[in-house]
């Protein structure tokens, strides 16, 4: 019985060793395989503005000076002589974002008083439409993304007229200076 028992020990401590050698051997043959990258984003854009270089003065207008039509401002400086004289320019606004633009509000400004306004009318169009005061809350009016990286364009007009009075008592006597007019085209991120 001894005998049995001792080769059973030894069955046993050589299956062990056997085990424990299956199992550092099989742990020398593993492998670890990773992976790692590195990720950019682009924003997308929104880039409503004044297409550079696109002023150009109607015919009949009286020339201005001091004109820059460029991103997002422009400015002029004209002198109307005479009852009848205008000044009337086009511009193009144009969308080279990513986003469709919708038109919310066009705001006309003018520094004239309720005696000058009889002398002078000032009219914005944007894209065949025309304002002549403050018009908020506009729907439906949007200039699309651009295309093919190629913007999208609209034209807009601005027009001062020294308007002609109705009989000669009307006439203005003295020289007004420095009357300021302005319009915002305000555009959102169309929904």
């Amino acid at each position: 019985m001894r005998k049995k028992g001792n080769v059973q020990n030894i069955l046993i401590i050589a299956l062990s060793v056997v085990v424990i050698a299956m199992s550092i051997g099989f742990a020398t043959i593993e492998r670890d395989l990773s992976i790692s990258g590195t990720v950019n984003l682009t924003g997308n854009k929104f880039d409503v503005k004044f297409k550079d270089n696109s002023y150009q003065e109607s015919t009949g207008s009286v020339a201005a000076t001091g004109v820059t039509l460029s991103g997002t401002s422009g400015t002029f400086t004209v002198t109307l002589d005479k009852p009848g004289d205008f000044y009337e320019f086009t511009g193009v606004i144009q969308n080279a974002g990513d986003f469709d633009a919708a038109l919310k509000s066009v705001t006309l400004t003018n520094s004239l008083t309720a005696e000058q306004k009889k002398y002078v009318t000032y009219t914005v169009t944007y894209d065949q439409t025309p304002y002549t005061e403050t018009t908020t809350g506009i729907t439906g009016v949007t200039l699309a993304k651009q295309a093919n990286d190629t913007p999208t364009e609209v034209n807009f007009k601005v027009r001062v007229l020294y308007n002609v009075p109705a009989s000669n008592d009307d006439l203005l006597t003295t020289d007004i200076s420095g009357i300021t007019l302005g319009v915002v085209f305000h555009f959102e991120q169309a929904a």
